[in-house]
């Protein structure tokens, strides 16, 4: 069970339509280099409810007033087309191994994982709790899942790569393997992150990583640093990417060949 988070501006959505996570883990088990997994979106926005999603149309684009721009948006228009009765889906894409330099599903300009103006507050402890308390517990009720922290991987890519490493650092009863992907400004302090260092040292796996083209890859190394100077076990990963798509495939291709072993 893994559970993927989202960044700032898109909604649960966006891992599947525009990041294409489906296609790189049905590669991975067509090339026998994982076992089968259930992957969870949650939205990030503790906020959004039903009635809003419904309002919307089912598809909440770029929460804030900012619609998605260039290739991201085909992927949504595609996807749209499919829900209104088209047969035509979005396009797979190559896998990371075979297309490292892909660009498709660039994030449009001026996302940069920013607060931009946005309340944070909802994205934080209250998504948090829901996480926890309500999402957890109900995907443990309603599917064939494994209940146990061995059997759960919590992971995000920009906003939701702090996400991840808020909860999942000082959570190791409910995962056993976090990562965080161009982890955004809304990650912790190191020090309030990470309070007590042998909590963290429960987990299995820890993985940061960034692309050494992106102007966050500061808040990735802040909390490597830290990480190394406590002595906590971890992998910090940097590529020649940006914040982009190239950059989130390829490490959920690496991060999922790592987890539940």
């Amino acid at each position: 069970m893994i559970y993927l988070l989202h960044g700032m501006g898109w909604n649960d959505l966006e891992w599947t339509v525009v990041r294409h996570a489906d296609v790189v883990i049905d590669n991975l088990l067509a090339d026998g280099k994982i076992q089968p997994m259930i992957m969870v979106f949650p939205c990030g926005d503790s906020t959004m409810t039903a009635e809003d999603i419904a309002k919307a149309g089912g598809t909440p684009w770029m929460q804030g007033g900012r619609g998605p721009a260039g290739a991201d948006g085909q992927a949504v228009a595609e996807y749209m087309a499919s829900r209104g009765g088209a047969t035509a889906a979005p396009a797979p894409v190559p896998t990371p191994a075979t297309a490292p330099g892909a660009t498709a599903g660039a994030p449009p300009a001026g996302r940069g994982g920013g607060r931009g103006g946005m309340n944070m507050s909802p994205w934080l402890t209250p998504f948090e709790n829901d996480l926890l308390k309500d999402i957890v517990p109900y995907i443990d009720s309603r599917y064939s899942t494994v209940a146990d922290r061995d059997h759960r991987a919590l992971a995000g890519l920009s906003m939701g790569g702090g996400q991840a490493l808020n909860i999942g650092l000082v959570h190791p009863e409910t995962f056993a393997y976090v990562g965080g992907f161009s982890s955004a400004p809304d990650t912790k302090s190191p020090p309030d992150l990470v309070p007590d260092p042998s909590v963290p040292k429960q987990l299995k796996l820890i993985w940061l990583a960034s692309g050494n083209r992106d102007g966050l890859i500061r808040v990735g190394r802040g909390v490597h640093d830290y990480l190394k100077a406590n002595n906590v076990p971890h992998i910090w990963h940097v590529d020649g990417n940006a914040h982009d798509t190239p950059e989130w495939q390829n490490n959920l291709y690496l991060f999922s060949q790592r987890i539940f072993q």
